[in-house]
């Protein structure tokens, strides 16, 4: 049983990130009198992340965001984002917004809390053996799409889509978004997105990106779902690819991607992908050599006709205008047959 739930939960992330200093870097007083309990769970590019209770009601439970910040610059950008953003979305896919506090020492994001992630959960199902059962496997897709789908329709692209960014509610058997440090809005940006340099986690990152477009689309969250759905079935990354010092990590992942899914083909296969075609790397002239290239079907275990490497290889198309958007996923025929997605499930 994976799924935790109240002080059990808060132990086991406690234990996930031993090591640190679990008490005293955030002052509760500082908060005023509505949490208790403190429990450090992890820390990020922009900030650490706490655990607490709330004393009005003792089993509610909030994760609580602490931004860093410098004298020099202040609050981040990405904190203002994060915030702005959280205040307008409502999903139940999509972690909420409980409160801000503001105060001198810094901004302190306070949101629903959730037992676990979509990263322990894997890691649980790869030490025990055991495969992660169908329906389970398929509603956490199903309701990461819904999520996915709701912010692509409000014009949010989440841009950091990844096992870790998944949180899962044991009790509501819910799978919900979190993490929207990078998150733009992609209507009437008063910034061009190419301005925000690197997005999405390595292992999950669109062949676009990888190859340096200069514009990209809601395509890139699209391809982070498959490379999430491949990890769902083989409890594994599905392009995972060394970081070594002095190696070009971006190549190294593109050619990871090929190993995979092999090359495009057709005479116009590449001429078709213009941000392809102005790579200096020579990935075009790329081809897997022997012992490297493995068949996408084989390592997620699936046979070759079924819907759900149908759906898999529709989300991991190469070309961002031809990846099936969140929206028609939701309708694929996978969805369709049984066992259906359910809106829970138990871990």
């Amino acid at each position: 049983m994976v799924g935790l739930s109240g002080e059990e939960g808060a132990r086991a992330m406690q234990r996930r990130n031993a090591g640190g200093d679990q008490r005293g870097e955030v002052d509760l007083n500082l908060l005023g009198d509505e949490y208790d309990s403190v429990v450090r769970i992890g820390e990020g590019s922009e900030g650490v992340v706490y655990i607490v209770t709330s004393r009005e009601a003792p089993r509610k439970r909030f994760a609580i965001k602490a931004y860093k910040t410098t004298s020099k610059k202040g609050v981040s950008t990405a904190a203002i984002r994060e915030i702005g953003l959280l205040r307008d979305l409502d999903h139940e896919n999509v972690v909420r917004l409980h409160k801000v506090h503001v105060l001198d020492s810094g901004i302190f994001l306070a949101c629903e809390a959730c037992s676990t992630d979509l990263q322990q959960v894997i890691k649980h199902h790869l030490g025990s053996g055991r495969p992660i059962p169908e329906y389970t496997l398929k509603s956490v897709l199903w309701q990461i799409l819904r999520g996915v789908d709701y912010l692509h329709a409000n014009w949010v692209m989440h841009r950091d889509l990844k096992p870790d960014n998944i949180l899962l509610d044991g009790r509501e058997g819910k799978a919900k978004i979190g993490d929207f440090g990078l998150a733009r809005v992609f209507k009437d940006s008063l910034q061009p997105l190419k301005s925000n340099g690197v997005v999405v986690t390595l292992w999950y990152r669109a062949p676009e990106l990888l190859l340096g477009a200069q514009h990209y689309t809601p395509a890139v969250d699209v391809w982070a779902v498959g490379c999430l759905f491949g990890e769902l079935l083989r409890l594994r990354p599905l392009f995972h690819a060394e970081q070594r010092p002095g190696t070009k990590f971006q190549v190294k992942q593109m050619e990871r991607i090929l190993n995979v899914l092999g090359v495009p083909r057709g005479k116009s296969a590449w001429s078709d992908l213009p941000h392809w075609k102005h790579n200096t790397d020579k990935i075009a002239e790329y081809k897997p050599p022997k012992g490297k290239a493995r068949k996408i079907e084989t390592m997620v275990g699936l046979d070759k006709g079924s819907r759900a490497l149908s759906l898999l290889r529709r989300l991991l198309e190469y070309d961002p205008a031809k990846r099936i958007s969140a929206q028609q996923a939701l309708e694929h025929e996978y969805f369709r047959t049984q066992p259906f997605p359910g809106s829970s499930f138990s871990l």
